[in-house]
């Protein structure tokens, strides 16, 4: 416990990281660990950047002697590797057959004992790194410093389907190393500014990876059209929501954030459409997954207010790349990859969405949000609440809670019809929905 360990000097455990010698890294790791999770206790890391140095150098450490212990028959990152990742779904069923093989453990002082004990190491930085960067104080400095931006981004190619670390470690510890980057970069987006196309790449991968798995549907053995997305199921997407949140976020910055992931996304060239069409098929469907799928029309009140936080950013995110690709010269090709791809995606929508956002309109149209409990007591402060509640009220400009996301799912669904197929044919088409939107 906390209480037990006595008075920690920071600087003595800067020392003990930066010396490397095993014993003192793991009670330098440890006192860390103890406190980071220590809500009472903060530490200022923009006033400490030698701790994160040191903490990050037994990062890089780790990762050099697991690249030096290496089959020299496997190569770590190559310059032509694809960048993708294991959907999550994957990676955690991986996790899942792992821990009931019951494998052997490795014999103290093997090759594989130590590469247990480096991977804990690396582990338990990068638990730190996250557990420090939940306080706000702490999450500009770690988005603008560029060591530690450079180890985080480092450690999420490390971890693609190609990397030094996917081919070493256990599939539980790759898939709790990608857990904390998702936490961390969730922290740190809205203050996160891209530094490459190559660093736009990674993170498309690492997102998209977060979306739900589709069923495979084939005819005489060959995949057919995928006309049906899996729906977001909250606790089996667990971190779906924070790849959400990052999207949100890191598009929300017209520059660099925006242009490097529309240029990836949206090629202007077509000799790049080829790679770029799937990648923004499923950051579409990233995005529209998140809206509720239900006949219950008693539901849906409750169900958009549990979602509400994740459908805002998800429409936030989801409009924003198709405004991009109206405004791109997609309309204007007849044919190819990224104009296949919106013709599925469409159809995909009127499958799996437009039924429920038009049932959504109709339901929720008349719903209002419930005023807050009157605050009786001197001075008139129930009068002040009531300011308080119309200031916000008109602070979002709709009485009903649920209008915004339902107008912006609307606007996503007719932006995209008007890129696939006209905008003629995209005005027809959701003649009801439009109508019931406007009368929310």
């Amino acid at each position: 416990m906390l209480q037990e360990m006595g008075e920690i000097n920071l600087h003595a455990v800067i020392m003990s990281l930066r010396s490397l010698i095993p014993g003192e890294l793991k009670v330098a790791l440890d006192s860390l660990l103890l406190i980071s999770v220590e809500q009472h206790i903060v530490i200022p890391i923009a006033e400490c950047e030698d701790l994160v140095d040191a903490l990050i150098d037994v990062g890089e450490d780790c990762i050099r002697q697991i690249e030096a212990k290496k089959n020299s028959g496997s190569g770590a990152n190559k310059p032509d590797a694809v960048i993708e990742f294991d959907p999550y779904e994957t990676m955690v069923a991986a996790t899942r057959e792992e821990f009931e093989s019951f494998a052997t453990p490795s014999k103290p002082g093997s090759d594989g004992s130590t590469l247990h004990n480096l991977t804990d190491r690396l582990s338990a930085v990068t638990t730190i790194l996250r557990n420090l960067s939940f306080y706000e104080h702490n999450q500009p400095f770690l988005a603008v410093y560029q060591t530690a931006y450079g180890f985080v981004m480092d450690v999420v190619k490390l971890l693609g389907n190609d990397g030094l670390l996917t081919s070493r470690l256990t599939a539980g510890a790759r898939l709790g190393l990608v857990k904390d980057m998702i936490v961390i970069l969730s922290n740190i987006a809205h203050e996160v500014r891209l530094r490459s196309s190559d660093d736009a790449k990674w993170m498309i991968a690492l997102l998209s990876a977060f979306a739900p798995i589709n069923p495979v549907m084939t005819d005489n053995g060959k995949p057919k059209l995928q006309k049906v997305w899996a729906p977001y199921v909250p606790f089996k997407h667990r971190y779906l929501a924070l790849a959400v949140d990052i999207l949100g976020k890191l598009l929300a910055r017209e520059s660099p954030n925006l242009v490097y992931i529309r240029a990836e996304l949206i090629p202007a060239t077509p000799a790049t459409a080829e790679t770029a069409a799937p990648l923004l098929k499923k950051v579409l469907q990233l995005c529209m997954c998140t809206f509720p799928r239900l006949t219950d029309s008693q539901l849906l009140p409750r169900a958009f207010e549990v979602r509400r936080p994740v459908l805002e950013q998800s429409m936030f995110a989801a409009e924003i790349l198709a405004k991009a690709i109206v405004a791109s010269d997609i309309p204007t090709t007849s044919s190819g990859p990224m104009q296949d791809v919106l013709h599925e995606t469409i159809q995909a929508l009127d499958e799996c969405v437009k039924p429920f956002l038009t049932r959504a309109a109709a339901v929720l149209q008349g719903f209002v949000a419930a005023p807050p409990p009157p605050v009786h007591g001197r001075h008139g402060s129930t009068a002040a609440a009531a300011v308080a509640a119309a200031a916000l009220q008109s602070s979002s400009g709709d009485t009903n809670p649920f209008a915004r996301v339902v107008r912006k799912a609307t606007s996503v669904l007719g932006m995209l019809r008007t890129a696939a197929s006209g905008e003629a044919a995209a005005k027809t088409a959701d003649v009801l929905l439009e109508v019931l939107v406007l009368r929310m």
